[in-house]
Order: C-alpha cells, then sequence, then structure tokens
C-alpha cells in the first residue's frame, strides 16, 4: 500500500459532522463532480479510482443529506488493469450543490464559498477533502519530499494557496498542461498539512521516517569524513614507509640518529596507525612524531 493511500484511508475514517461534513464533501464534489442533465433534471456524476474515497463520498451524502447514492464500478485495461468507481447522485443533485453553493445555473461555481474560508475548521475539512479528491503525498522514506493537489481551474488552486496560507502553511503554484498543481515541498509544511486535516497518525510516520533518514545522513557523513581522514593516513604512512625503505636500499638509513631510527621502524611495522596512535605506540607526543618524520622526509629529499 503506499503512504498515499495509508493517509486517504486514516483520512475517511475521521468522524466529521454538520458544516465540516459539508465542506469536506464540498470539496470532494467540485473536484470530482461532474454534471448531465436528462429528463429528469440534473445528475451528479463522480469519478474516483479510489474505493476508499468512493466510500467516503457515499457515506458523506448519506449522512449530511440522507441521500444514498449509487456506486458503479468499471473494469478499465488501459495502462495496466484498475477499478474506476462512479457515485451517482439523481433527484437530490440541485438541492445538494445549491446548499453547498457549488451551483452558478447549470454550471459549477469555481471559487470555494467564503463560509468555508471564514471558518478554520471548515478551512480544513475542506482541504482534507481537497486531499482526498485529487491529493497525493510522496514516501517520506524516498529522497524528496512532495505533497500535491491537483485541480482543474486556476481560481480553485488559488482558493486552496489562500487556505493553507490561513492555516500558516505556505503552498506554491505549478501549471501544467490539464489543469494546476498546488504543492508542498517543505518536510515541516507537509507534517503542518498533514495533521491539519486530520492525519495524525500518517503526520507520525512522516516525522519518525524523516528522523531516521536525518540519522542516516549523519551517520553516512561521519563514515564519510573517518573514511577521508584514513585514506589521507595511509597516503601519508605509504609516503613515508617509501622514503624509509629507500634510505635503507641507500645505505643512509643506518646515519640517522637513534630517536629517527626508533620512529622509522615503528611506521614501517604500523603502516595503519596515525601519527597520533604511533606517538602513544612510542610513548612520545604527537607533535614529535610530526617532527621526527618531517627530519627523516629532509635527510631524504638531501640523499
Amino acid at each position: 500500500m503506499s503512504f498515499t493511500t495509508e493517509v486517504k484511508k486514516e483520512l475517511s475514517q475521521i468522524d466529521t459532522r454538520g458544516d465540516q461534513a459539508a465542506a469536506e464533501l464540498s470539496a470532494l464534489i467540485r473536484i470530482l463532480g461532474s454534471l448531465s442533465l436528462s429528463n429528469k433534471g440534473l445528475n451528479l456524476v463522480m469519478q474516483t479510482q479510489s474505493s476508499v474515497v468512493a466510500r467516503r463520498i457515499f457515506s458523506l451524502l448519506k449522512q449530511v443529506y440522507g441521500v444514498k447514492s449509487e456506486i458503479v464500478v468499471q473494469t478499465k485495461t488501459q495502462f495496466g488493469r484498475h477499478h474506476q468507481y462512479l457515485i451517482q447522485v439523481g433527484a437530490a443533485t440541485q438541492d445538494i450543490l445549491s446548499e453547498l453553493e457549488i451551483l452558478d445555473g447549470l454550471a459549477f461555481k469555481i471559487d470555494v464559498a467564503q463560509d468555508i474560508k471564514d471558518s478554520v475548521n471548515n478551512t480544513r475539512a475542506y482541504l482534507r477533502g481537497a486531499f482526498l479528491a485529487s491529493g497525493s503525498v510522496r514516501n517520506p522514506e524516498k529522497n524528496q519530499y512532495h505533497l500535491e493537489i491537483f485541480s482543474v481551474y486556476i481560481e480553485h488552486a488559488k482558493d486552496l494557496i489562500e487556505m493553507l496560507s490561513a492555516l500558516e502553511i505556505e503552498g506554491k503554484l505549478f501549471e501544467k498542461k490539464q489543469g494546476f498543481i498546488v504543492y508542498l515541498k517543505s518536510s515541516a509544511a507537509i507534517s503542518d498539512f498533514l495533521l491539519s486535516i486530520g492525519a495524525a497518525k500518517a503526520m507520525l510516520h512522516f516525522e519518525n521516517a524523516k528522523i531516521i533518514k536525518e540519522i542516516k545522513r549523519d551517520v553516512n557523513r561521519k563514515l564519510n569524513f573517518e573514511t577521508a581522514n584514513m585514506n589521507r593516513t595511509v597516503d601519508a604512512a605509504t609516503r613515508q614507509i617509501e622514503m624509509i625503505l629507500a634510505l635503507q636500499m641507500r645505505g643512509s638509513f643506518d646515519s640517522l640518529s637513534e630517536k629517527l631510527q626508533e620512529v622509522a621502524n615503528a611506521r614501517v611495522k604500523f603502516p595503519e596507525q596515525s601519527i597520533t596512535e604511533l606517538g602513544a605506540t612510542l610513548g612520545i607526543s604527537k607533535s614529535a612524531v610530526n617532527h621526527r618524520l618531517r627530519k627523516i622526509e629532509q635527510i631524504y629529499d638531501e640523499v
């Protein structure tokens, strides 16, 4: 199960009532709904590929308006086999859309009702419905954070940005060929959004994954630092041993002082040790080891 599906499943289980239930339903209808006209009047159809979202719409329609809608399941084979859920509302369509301030004559109103935007709780509920309808969020265990909500109309997308801002969440807008994407990129903004719309469990999962990623990143950074230090130690030790062996081959080693020979022999014997470790082995300071190795290098250059 994808992280988006987990979030939507959690959201669909939230017990919501009254104005907040209506606000959530309003977002679902505005994003997923389409109208048709028959001899019986207006008909509302909402389409989704999520069974969780379909059940949520069915439940909200029954709870808020006492309407028992019809769910039709279609199987699609294009781009892989999947199900399409159609939620159909018949005779009650006009009354529902008028009460939700979605209908303007025979057309959908694009902008969100002011009563929803003026209430923090209704704003949260509407954004929850918008995410259920067309939202997605990347698995926090992946490399980049990303949450988005799709809207066909620029005016509606701007309303979503405004509503996010009212919750002190900065959303950004991106135009696509078929509509507009409202998106969040920062982990803090995504966490705040998930908590705001009621997905507390998903938010905790998100934060936990983020912490684990940061710990792994810190461990890798330290390992890289230690590896780089080790490589530098090995490179330096290799050059020092090459100089010492060259002095031995040329017969110049015996002319070194006793202290220089002591460091040189230790360097050859313990090639993996750092300067500090070499000093500890010999019982002298790091600076003393450094000084003697530099002296050996000077003699090597002269020879």
